[in-house]
């Protein structure tokens, strides 16, 4: 997808499609990374907190993502679109909500060295077992909530309106910053990183706090170049 948006342009679509994009490559990532590291250890302590922060990126985006939609998004087009099946998404948003929760536990055990490589199979499990259940929830949003269909019921205004709540609620639950907006760029192409940017009034790559490098740097070998 080479689609961009400029700043202050209104694209729920895209925003979603971007979304759903870092969340899956980030599932990805761990379901390879937990049998390798199980198997064989963690080369060495840098890696492991990469992991760690990773993973921990991870479950926060994936929260903030699922309740910018709940408390903003699905609200606001209930009454455009009713034939969208809010009722079923949230329940599966409820169902990935213990496997988040472990996930960020096992990150938390990596972090404080409570949790070994070789206990990495309930996170496995867990990446798997959410894998499962996103690929038919967030193709179901994407397949109702299309470019289309939102400039047939919503008005540009109402479109900017909600894409700015959207952008405001999903920056402000980004924590933390200096791990999950680098986390939420970098599991992106650069173009589709340059549009996530724009779109949610994020810091582009070049312009990263330089006081967050050594923070997220560590994830690197987890990210995109």
């Amino acid at each position: 997808m080479t689609e961009t948006t400029e700043k202050g342009t209104a694209n729920l679509a895209l925003h979603l499609t971007l979304s759903h994009r870092i969340i899956t490559r980030a599932l990805q990532v761990i379901g390879q990374s937990c049998p390798k590291f199980g198997a064989e250890g963690f080369p060495d302590a840098a890696t492991r907190e990469g992991f760690a922060c990773y993973v921990q990126s991870f479950a926060s985006f994936l929260h903030a993502h699922h309740s910018a939609e709940e408390e903003l998004m699905f609200p606001f087009l209930q009454t455009r679109l009713p034939e969208a099946p809010y009722a079923m998404l949230i329940r599966q948003h409820k169902a990935m909500v213990p496997l988040v929760n472990h996930v960020a536990t096992v990150a938390n055990g990596l972090v404080s060295g409570t949790l070994e490589a070789g206990q990495l199979g309930g996170l496995h499990h867990c990446a798997e077992r959410l894998a499962e259940g996103w690929s038919p929830h967030f193709k179901a949003e994407e397949q109702h909530f299309t470019a289309e269909r939102l400039a047939q019921h919503l008005s540009p205004e109402e479109h900017n309106h909600l894409c700015r709540q959207l952008a405001e609620y999903t920056r402000h639950h980004l924590q933390p910053p200096y791990l999950v907006i680098p986390f939420a760029l970098f599991n992106l192409p650069p173009a589709e990183r340059a549009s996530l940017a724009a779109m949610l009034s994020l810091p582009r790559e070049e312009q990263l706090p330089g006081e967050w490098q050594e923070k997220w740097q560590v994830m690197r070998p987890f990210l995109l170049e």
